[in-house]
């Protein structure tokens, strides 16, 4: 696989006094289609701020669309900047606004990402807000890859360390097939396993899986960790952050999604406090 369009998604979530996204999750993509020679395509999702219409007398519509245009010219403001400092970089690239309720602008973002080979995303500290929308509509109904960045991320793109997060699955098997082209790259891979791990999908071991790795990589190991505290997630994050690796690799959803979403899990974790960029695949 080689990585020939990349799709990034900066969110305007539709509250009035929301921050706009940071510029560097283009900034982090514009260096990834560079290295790579890659189109960028700058999709901005743009949420609409609505109310029911019920209460909306003429007075609060008024000021209701003048923020919606408001807000509406900040996200092409940004996209306007964002193109220009990733042309100013060498790389090609076009920007896209999906402008809408959360449903219209998670299903477009959704459309050109199924278009693209991977897409980046930003974690936001919002629950339930429309970046984690779109997060997971990336995640679950695009069919490929996803690189989500922490918040105010500014490391670099080459990827030299990786951590492969293994249980088994065959969401854990396609996330290396999807990362392969940082694999193929990377100068250090490490394989790791979680001691009581209770996937029962479980089929290959983690020797088995590090040797498949081992073609296409010189420096490959593989690690067995105690799960600390029954937290896997948080397990993770601390062997990443000891390790300094710059890129974990994970399937997603290990549990069915409606009891991840129930009583959270080690996706959802992951997603409200990435330690590091993650390549996350279903």
């Amino acid at each position: 696989m080689t990585i020939k369009t990349i799709l990034v998604a900066p969110i305007f979530e539709p509250q009035v006094e929301a921050a706009e996204p940071e510029h560097s999750v283009v900034a982090f993509a514009t260096q990834l289609a560079c290295r790579h020679g890659a189109h960028l395509n700058i999709c901005l999702g743009v949420g609409r701020l609505t109310l029911p219409s019920a209460v909306v007398v003429t007075e609060v519509r008024g000021l209701l669309n003048q923020a919606n245009e408001d807000r509406r010219a900040a996200a092409k403001n940004f996209g306007d900047e964002a193109l220009r400092r990733a042309q100013s970089e060498g790389a090609t690239a076009s920007l896209e606004l999906a402008y809408g309720d959360y449903a219209q602008t998670s299903r477009r973002l959704t459309g050109f990402a199924r278009a693209s080979d991977i897409s980046i995303a930003q974690s936001r500290d919002r629950l339930f807000g429309l970046a984690e929308t779109v997060i997971e509509e990336l995640m679950f109904s695009s069919g490929r890859p996803l690189i989500l960045l922490p918040a105010k991320w500014n490391g670099n793109v080459a990827f030299e360390r990786l951590v492969v997060a293994w249980d088994g699955s065959a969401k854990a098997a396609r996330a290396i097939g999807d990362a392969m082209p940082f694999i193929d790259a990377a100068t250090f891979i490490e394989i790791v396993t979680i001691e009581g791990d209770s996937n029962r999908e479980k089929q290959i071991e983690g020797v088995d899986i590090a040797s498949r790795i081992a073609r296409h990589a010189r420096n490959v190991h593989l690690t067995q960790l105690p799960c600390t505290s029954g937290d896997i997630a948080q397990t993770l994050r601390d062997h990443v952050a000891m390790t300094r690796a710059d890129l974990l690799v994970m399937g997603a959803y290990g549990h069915a999604r409606f009891r991840e979403f129930i009583i959270g899990g080690v996706t959802r974790s992951v997603i409200a406090d990435p330690p590091v960029p993650v390549l996350m695949s279903y």
